[in-house]
């Protein structure tokens, strides 16, 4: 069984750090446990979790002798599905103006459909001096160029965040891959995209600064799998 099975059976938020008699539930296979609800169907099912109608149907575990089968509050296994990202709350009302002119925005090119999805290889984001790696106390990895250094778009993707936290992150994107994997980009000086716009891998998206709770001018870059923090060293050439 794969730990992100766990994660998703037991909404695990950090797999480092499990309290003591913490019970966990230890499904039966690799895959997402989902319970049924009102309008669910077979194939609704397997479409949103990536996985195929047969293999739910012919788990013996599921018991179901036909697709119509299903229960209201029913459990069912979906062997080797792939659990959905949830997209961050996007920009709130309240946070101050963009530094960014809207005429900038308005010039930035459309992204290409063709390759605005994500390639599932990741680039560096920015380059420059490392000086905070990833670790259990930090979730991700501080690149240090100088202020005003454009940052691209590590892989192609969606904008699903970009907020202004003064004492955290500062102003910040978060890129949907569409894979299972986000990106953050924190402490810019700029952001150059929009809300539910669509991005190409190495695509500028802002620079680098020193918004939010920083002590100098660097980038916060993060990789999330699932929905969990990983190295992001993990991910990008070396």
């Amino acid at each position: 069984m794969t730990a992100q099975t766990l994660v998703w059976a037991n909404n695990l938020s950090n797999i480092h750090q499990l309290a003591v008699d913490l019970e966990l539930r230890i499904p039966p296979t690799s895959g997402v446990l989902h319970t049924v609800r009102d309008g669910d169907t077979l194939s609704s099912i397997a479409q949103k979790y990536r996985a195929a109608t047969e293999e739910i149907l012919g788990y013996k575990g599921n018991a179901l002798p036909e697709p119509d089968a299903l229960v209201l509050g029913q459990e069912i296994m979906v062997p080797g599905g792939v659990k959905p990202v949830e997209a961050p709350i996007r920009l709130a009302s309240a946070a101050p103006s963009l530094p960014l002119a809207s005429a900038a925005v308005a010039s930035l090119p459309a992204p290409d459909p063709g390759t605005a999805g994500a390639t599932g290889s990741m680039i560096w984001p920015t380059h420059g001096p490392i000086y905070n790696w990833f670790s259990g106390y930090h979730r991700g990895m501080d690149i240090s160029p100088p202020y005003g250094t454009p940052v691209v778009a590590s892989d192609g993707g969606v904008v699903v965040g970009n907020q202004y936290l003064r004492y955290g992150l500062g102003y910040h994107i978060v890129l949907d891959h569409g894979n299972g994997y986000q990106t953050v980009y924190a402490h810019l000086s700029q952001i150059l995209v929009q809300y539910g716009q669509r991005v190409g891998r190495g695509e500028m998206i802002g620079r680098v600064g020193v918004t939010g709770y920083a002590t100098g001018p660097h980038l916060h870059f993060e990789v999330h799998q699932y929905g969990v923090p990983v190295n992001p060293l993990n991910f990008l050439p070396r």
